[in-house]
């Protein structure tokens, strides 16, 4: 692939993807065929992004953590791309106050019927609002990914399933899911992309505050040196600022 450095192979991956890293840019991406719902996906991410201009900024910095911490790789047994950008866009939707609505539930009504694709539903709201003062939340970019570390740290996975399509909480049993971490495909319901992640005391781990204590790469939460030190989330600043 001219242009392309690091191009290789996933095929181990329910759906098999081409990974590359674009130096002229600086970014990495993905490559999947047959994958029609793949295309749906992105469709709800890009709209996610655009509701809010703090949700690619903080994508960015929640990626670039879990790679500098080792977890966002699932072919070693931790979690895709995807998955994480998963867990932040339910984050967004349950913080307090959120910062992102559930495009596949706060807007329908009994008169919208299912977008099928492959069989599944992929209806959300496609129309953005007309200014970015939705939410009512103004924390900064550096606060919600402060507050993204510290929900998760929280989070019970043994009993609950993260996923961004509807409001009530969604327990494992309702799914007859019994896997160390689960978050919810949103189009593909069947579909648990926590599936891999053989190494869930590990990833737990690293969203603590005794991890970031620990932390020597400084460099990866220098976005939050200059917090204001909000007391819910006073732990995590703490142990931010001195990680670095």
């Amino acid at each position: 692939m001219k242009g392309l450095d690091k191009v290789y192979a996933i095929t181990g991956a329910k759906v098999p993807i081409v990974k590359f890293w674009c130096p002229k840019f600086g970014f990495e991406g993905d490559i999947s065929y047959y994958n029609v719902l793949a295309l749906y996906n992105t469709q709800l991410l890009r709209t996610y992004c655009s509701w809010d201009r703090r949700v690619a900024p903080v994508g960015i910095w929640v990626k670039r953590w879990a790679k500098s911490c080792d977890i966002g790789d699932a072919s070693r047994g931790s979690l895709s791309s995807y998955a994480i950008i998963i867990l932040l866009i339910h984050y967004l939707q349950n913080c307090d106050p959120p910062v992102l609505p559930r495009l596949q539930e706060d807007f329908r009504n009994g008169d919208v019927k299912p977008i099928l694709v492959e069989n599944h539903d992929v209806y959300y709201h496609r129309i953005l609002p007309d200014n970015f003062e939705w939410s009512e939340n103004r924390l900064s970019v550096a606060q919600l990914f402060v507050g993204f570390l510290d929900y998760y740290a929280h989070f019970d996975f043994d009993t609950q399933v993260v996923q961004i399509r509807r409001k009530k909480p969604l327990l494992k049993m309702e799914k007859d899911w019994n896997r160390s971490m689960c978050i919810e495909d949103p189009f593909d319901l069947n579909h648990n992309l926590g599936s891999g992640v053989s190494r869930k005391s590990g990833i737990i781990y690293k969203f603590s505050s005794r991890y970031l204590h620990s932390c020597t790469c400084g460099s990866c939460f220098s976005v939050c040196i200059h917090c204001a030190q909000y007391p819910q989330f006073s732990e995590t600043f703490h142990a931010v600022r001195h990680s670095s």
